[in-house]
Order: structure tokens, then sequence, then C-alpha cells
């Protein structure tokens, strides 16, 4: 019954997906630049990037792909991936499908689904005791003398974050729910994000 459910749960992911009218999208070859979206805009970034990306009050991005992640130069020149991910707005949302991320920011009552990619470091100050940060995997592990975070990614691919802990909040890693992936519905997991889309659409 669960697995009937689930699928159900995907097909509309799906269609809502191709359904949603994104402010702003950036496909194979194009640079944001440095950009922040303000209330109710959105973005889908699928084989574009920039340097830096600020999400503030109830905006939404989706990040599917980008280039490999370059070097990032004090003069601002952008050399591939995101290099900083900002979201700090209360009510904005992010999902992180794949590409790669210098270093993701999750503050206040944003939301963050992640399910694939690269992301090098990740820090978290939530407002309250909720936690707003869902990684999706099959395996995960934490050593807290490094404060890194390793583990498998639903296809397969394995991920390496570095987690900073912000002073006066409580561990980054407190503030992540993991969810396990079951083996037979781990390519599905990645269709499920359009559902916040369609909820995004109709704030």
């Amino acid at each position: 019954m669960k697995k009937v459910l689930f699928a159900i749960l995907i097909l509309l992911a799906i269609t809502s997906t191709a359904d949603a009218a994104f402010t702003y999208v950036y496909g194979p070859g194009t640079n944001f630049g440095s950009m922040g979206l303000e209330q109710n805009e959105s973005m889908l970034v699928n084989g574009g990037g920039g340097r830096s990306l600020d999400l503030f009050y109830n905006s939404y991005a989706r990040i599917e792909s980008t280039p490999p992640l370059g070097t990032y130069y004090g003069g601002g020149e952008w050399a591939g991936g995101i290099w900083s991910i900002d979201a700090a707005g209360s009510a904005s949302k992010l999902e992180v499908l794949g590409g790669e991320i210098g270093e993701l920011d999750v503050w206040n009552t944003a939301r963050a689904w992640l399910y694939g990619g690269v992301i090098l470091t990740l820090q978290s100050a939530p407002i309250g005791p909720d936690k707003y940060i869902d990684l999706y995997c099959k395996d995960y592990s934490y050593a807290s003398g490094t404060g890194m975070l390793t583990g498998t990614w639903g296809d397969n691919s394995a991920f390496s974050i570095h987690l900073v802990n912000v002073s006066g909040y409580s561990p980054t890693i407190d503030n992540i729910n993991f969810i396990t992936v079951p083996e037979p519905l781990t390519l599905g997991l990645l269709a499920v994000g359009g559902l916040f889309v369609r909820r995004y659409a109709h704030l």
C-alpha cells in the first residue's frame, strides 16, 4: 500500500514540475552572477550557475544541475557551480537535486530539501526547535571531531559535507532530518521535489 501511495505521489510531482512557471531559468552556459530572489520569485537552475544566490522571504529555488565547481577568485570571477547559497528569508524554500555548491547556509525558518549533488559546507541557524533541513540518503555517518558528514545519496553517489556550527545555535547536525531512501524507490525521490513547486505556486 505504501508503495502505491508513493507512486501516486511521484506522478503528481512530475506533473506539477512540468506545469510550474519559474521567474528565472538558468540552463547550460548561463551565469546569474550574484542574485537575490525577492518575495514570490522562483528560480530553476538546470545546467547554469553563479557566484551567489540569496533567498529572501517566501522565495523558492530548485537546483538540478550545474557545471563543476571551479576556483572562486577574489576579484569575483565565476568559474562554475554555485559558490554560495544563503537561504535566510523566512518561508523561503530550496531544493537541491544535483549540481555543485560551495557553501549552503540555512537560516531562520527557511526550508531546504537535499537529494543529491556536491555541497562542500553547510551551516544552519534555525528559529525555534524545529528542523528545517531534510536530507534524503541511503546511509550517513557523522564525525563530530572533524564536522564531516559523509554518506550515499539515493542515486548511489557519495557525499562529503563539512558541517559548520553557528555560535549561539544548536549544532548543524541537530538541525537535519535524515530520511532513509527505500532501495527500490531511490530514483523516484528525485521527482518528489515538484510537489514543493506546486505548494509554492499556490501561496
